[in-house]
């Protein structure tokens, strides 16, 4: 009996090793992309072909009753061969976990060790009186159409908003950040698919689009200052200057009273548990993730107040820091804010939650409500910004543009659009961003407006703004002449979009309000 346990035990072992050898390495598929302390875009997973889904129980079975054979009949084979692939993997995850450890912490050696500000705070935010002043500010996985409700609660926004113009039918040019933030930067012909074999690759594109547009910004005679660039990598010099708001927390969190949650969890065993999805068989993948669990390895709060104040502290402290001229160049202020990105950790309240979830009659930190109360917050903080420009009368001769690159995935627009697909349904979800602009001297209550836009008409609105100096060939804002809107959603990971110069897209042609079903069409992959 003991040797049947044994016997069985062993065949067990040797198939999980076989099992996990094969499908992280012969059969892989693209099945998430670690981001910080979780998996993204681990939906992918749902777009296996129907042929996959069968063939994945005889590969389990025969590589069952191959170790079952090798056991039997081919012992010393099978020691020589675990021998090596044992030294193999060992020598593969000691090189995962240092550089896991490098990745998953290098954002803690940006914290300043001081509570003090750092000396030049109020050198970075210094408005001219006399010229002309740009405010460009993205908000990262923002709804477009929660300012759309945040009035209808509360209309007081409207007056707020003073000399807004509110463009809800917006479309994003993609899922992802990198994706659509390059036509945010450089317009349609830096949308998804006008780059594809264009000899670049995605890391190219975003260097040269970025370089594109700040140079754009200097010769329009602009001081710039760059507060968390996002996949470009500014240097500063005599008319840059680049912010890290990470290194304004330890101030902000002292000036708040604010406490950090410690936390005991060992981040070693996280890579651990990765290469455990990675080797699974295709259908064990999906119901071995759990993105709430795996993000906080039960110390959710602690994550997620920490990514929250990560977001939270320069957007709350930049209305301190203004300051005006009357002698220098005007100011072109780029602000990259991740405040309403995942995790949420922002109440109803718009507070820092102490415990619990940010929607208590939610156990989770990723949700519709709590993504809502964190996109409040952030207007909230907007318009504290705003109005300490108007008390320094630097109000009427700044054009203010605020974006969002794409949605979030909660699917709470107003797109209701469902396919038998979860990525295509995520897809929609993420479609609809936020587009929201001042100009020069424009006064009176928030106008909401019903053209069919794109985060690719950011460009066009910077020059019809008179922002920048119209010298080249660019489409008139709003557009008039455009027929239709395309939204791109990559169909692999990112990392493989910076390091290739063409990767597949799920495309869809858009033509007519976001809302209405028979607007939408699904292209051919690309």
């Amino acid at each position: 009996k003991n040797k049947n346990i044994q016997f069985y035990f062993s065949n067990a072992l040797i198939y999980i090793f076989l099992s996990s050898i094969i499908f992280s390495s012969l059969l892989m598929i693209q099945a998430g992309t670690l981001d910080g302390f979780s998996f993204q875009y681990t939906e992918e997973i749902t777009l296996m072909p129907l042929w996959r889904y069968l063939l994945n129980p005889f590969i389990v079975i025969g590589l069952f009753y191959f170790a079952r054979f090798l056991l039997i009949k081919k012992q010393e084979l099978l020691k020589n061969i675990s021998i090596i692939f044992i030294l193999v993997l060992s020598i593969n995850i000691i090189y995962a976990i240092r550089h896991t450890q490098k990745e998953l912490f290098v954002d803690t050696k940006l914290l300043s060790q001081s509570d003090e500000l750092p000396k030049d705070a109020f050198d970075n935010l210094v408005f001219s009186t006399t010229k002309q002043n740009v405010v460009y500010l993205i908000v990262d996985n923002l709804n477009g159409n929660y300012l759309s409700r945040l009035i209808k609660e509360d209309s007081s926004y409207i007056e707020k908003f003073d000399g807004f113009s509110y463009y809800p039918d917006c479309l994003s040019l993609g899922n992802h950040t990198i994706v659509s933030l390059r036509g945010m930067f450089g317009g349609e012909q830096y949308s998804p698919l006008a780059l594809q074999n264009n000899g670049l690759t995605g890391d190219e594109e975003m260097k040269q689009v970025s370089d594109e547009f700040f140079q754009t910004v200097k010769n329009n005679n602009y001081r710039a200052t760059i507060i968390n660039p996002s996949y470009f990598y500014p240097k500063s010099n005599e008319s840059t200057r680049v912010v890290h708001s990470s290194s304004y927390r330890n101030y902000w969190m002292k000036k708040n009273n604010v406490k950090e949650i410690k936390s005991t969890v060992d981040m070693k065993f996280f890579p651990l548990l990765v290469s455990l999805f990675h080797s699974a068989s295709w259908q064990l993948k999906y119901p071995i993730y759990d993105r709430d669990a795996w993000l906080v390895f039960n110390k959710g709060l602690a994550v997620a107040r920490s990514n929250a104040m990560a977001n939270l502290v320069y957007i709350d402290l930049m209305a301190d820091f203004i300051q005006s001229t009357e002698e220098s160049s005007g100011l072109f202020m780029f602000y990259h804010c991740d405040l309403p990105h995942t995790p949420f950790a922002i109440n109803k309240d718009g507070n820092l939650i102490d415990e619990g979830y940010p929607e208590p009659s939610i156990p989770s930190f990723y949700n519709a409500p709590a993504a809502y109360y964190t996109a409040k917050k952030t207007f909230d903080l907007i318009l504290d910004f705003t109005d300490a420009l108007k008390k320094q009368n630097l109000y009427d001769n700044t054009i203010i543009v605020i974006a969002s690159d794409h949605g979030n995935p909660y699917f709470d627009n107003d797109i209701n659009i469902k396919e038998k697909s979860v990525m295509q349904n995520v897809d929609y979800s993420r479609a609809q961003t936020l587009f929201l602009v001042k100009g020069i001297n424009e006064k009176g209550p928030l106008q909401t407006r019903d053209d069919l836009v794109s985060s690719a008409d950011i460009l066009s609105y910077l020059y019809s703004s008179g922002a920048f100096i119209k010298d080249v060939d660019i489409l008139d804002f709003p557009p008039t002449k455009r027929e239709e809107r395309i939204y791109s959603c990559l169909a692999v990971s990112y990392a493989d979009l910076v390091e290739k110069d063409s990767v597949p897209y799920r495309s869809y042609s858009v033509k007519g309000p976001l809302a209405d079903i028979n607007s939408w069409t699904a292209k051919e992959k690309e």
